[in-house]
């Protein structure tokens, strides 16, 4: 897909720098080509999607024992 136009000039570069433990859980990584959330610049938005496993946090009385 196309990540970049500027005037009939059109490139392609989809990747994304992530540590080991992103690239276990990528899900997918969608192209918005038609920049209808981001319009103001020459370059398409990537939007990536990583499966994480939340963890429950402490509540305040097990911090303070």
């Amino acid at each position: 897909e196309i990540t970049r136009r500027q005037g009939n000039a059109e490139s392609t570069i989809n990747f994304i720098l992530v540590n080991q433990i992103l690239y276990n859980s990528f899900e997918h990584m969608p192209i918005e080509e038609n920049k209808e959330k981001i319009y103001l610049s020459d370059h398409c938005m990537l939007e990536v999607t990583f499966k994480i496993d939340t963890v429950e946090s402490k509540s305040k009385d097990e911090y303070t024992k």
